[in-house]
């Protein structure tokens, strides 16, 4: 796929995928799954279609105990289960660089091949985002994650917090309703003396 940077490219090596799905790699891979990664690992999953198909009638041949790549290929249904075991081996044996990774959840349902593979090319393609940005399409959002995460303590101290300014918020109404109706009578006040003047200005007149 193209828009993959030279570092992605080496990094995501079909051989680093292989022992990932094995189980056996000793070299240490990110935890973060990047844009480049997953291209990377489409390229190779699709290379592996002909083989998951072709491994169903020989898994249990000779040759097919021997190959722990073909072994480990043929076990799954279909191209898109292949992808989300390595998406998930990656996610759970994967170096976390830092506290914030650590906090990503992947989808508890990741895409299939097909849909995930229009995805990462349209991102790739549009030039928006880098090929070594993080894959938001395979990670619950951030937000919905920090909600998950709050303790009841702090959901009791929100819901407290949303009271009080619900309460303040009366308040102000309160007092402006009264402000509203004291200058109401203020100015009926003012309006009974200003009658009450030109009355007694007009009954002078008339005397």
């Amino acid at each position: 796929m193209s828009n993959v940077c030279e570092s992605c490219q080496q990094s995501y090596c079909d051989q680093l995928f292989t022992n990932i799905l094995s189980g056996s790699s000793d070299i240490p891979f990110n935890r973060i799954i990047t844009y480049g990664c997953v291209s990377k690992l489409l390229t190779w999953a699709k290379s592996k279609q002909t083989a998951l198909k072709d491994n169903k009638s020989r898994v249990d041949s000779v040759d097919m105990q021997q190959d722990v790549t073909a072994r480990s290929v043929a076990t799954f249904k279909n191209i898109s289960e292949l992808v989300r075991a390595v998406i998930r081996n990656i996610h759970t044996y994967g170096a976390g660089g830092s506290c914030r990774d650590s906090e990503r959840q992947l989808k508890p349902n990741l895409p299939q091949f097909c849909h995930l593979n229009e995805t990462i090319f349209r991102t790739l393609t549009s030039g928006s985002v880098h090929c070594c940005s993080t894959a938001e399409c395979l990670y619950v959002s951030q937000s919905n994650t920090t909600s998950a995460r709050k303790t009841d303590a702090e959901r009791k101290r929100t819901s407290r917090q949303n009271s009080d300014s619900r309460q303040n918020e009366q308040s102000v109404d309160t007092a402006r309703r009264k402000k509203c109706r004291q200058d109401n009578d203020v100015r009926q006040r003012e309006q009974s003396v200003n009658t009450a003047r030109r009355k007694t200005c007009r009954q002078n007149t008339d005397v």
